[in-house]
């Protein structure tokens, strides 16, 4: 049974993910479903407010960085993360059903080609600010194919060199 989600920004701000993730409609659709509780990796951007998240009685645990989100990816059931390779390899890594989040204001965006083509294979659920709640309902209710399945495949592969091709790119 899902009851927890760990949503990250990675190591920059997407205050638009933040700011939908912490919404009235946001949290009461979570409520619906059951989730119990929430850490938030909020990164450079403003604090979230918890507001909604207390009074539909689900746990919030937020931080900005730390060394290591390995713990939190491995103690949830979804991951929700901006579309930085290096957040999406870590839950694939891990086997979890992911919602990769496009930021629409980057320019120049590679991130959408990584996450429409791993979307494609049915590793992940991608979506924009606009659809995150209809997007997420699809995560929560619809098994997603598992990356371990294809790690030894010419396909996995190619996926793993590609991903550390872009996180390699995304560092210098």
């Amino acid at each position: 049974m899902i009851k927890s989600i760990f949503l990250t920004v990675g190591t920059t701000s997407f205050p638009e993910l933040i700011n939908a993730a912490s919404s009235k409609k946001f949290c009461k659709m979570l409520k619906e479903m059951g989730i119990e509780e929430v850490t938030m990796q909020y990164g450079n951007g403003k604090t979230p407010n918890p507001h909604y998240y207390k009074s539909n009685d689900i746990k919030l645990n937020i931080f900005d960085f730390k060394n290591s989100i390995t713990d939190d990816i491995q103690n949830c059931d979804i991951v929700i993360c901006h579309a930085g390779s290096g957040s999406i390899l870590e839950g694939l890594k891990h086997c979890k059903k992911l919602l990769v989040v496009i930021n629409e204001s980057l320019m120049n965006n590679h991130q959408i080609e990584l996450a429409e083509k791993l979307a494609s294979e049915e590793y992940l659920i991608n979506c924009t600010i606009r659809n995150i709640q209809e997007r997420f309902n699809e995560v929560f209710h619809n098994k997603l194919r598992q990356y371990h399945e294809v790690c030894d495949s010419k396909l996995g592969l190619y996926l793993t060199d590609y991903i550390k091709d872009i996180s390699n790119s995304e560092h210098n």
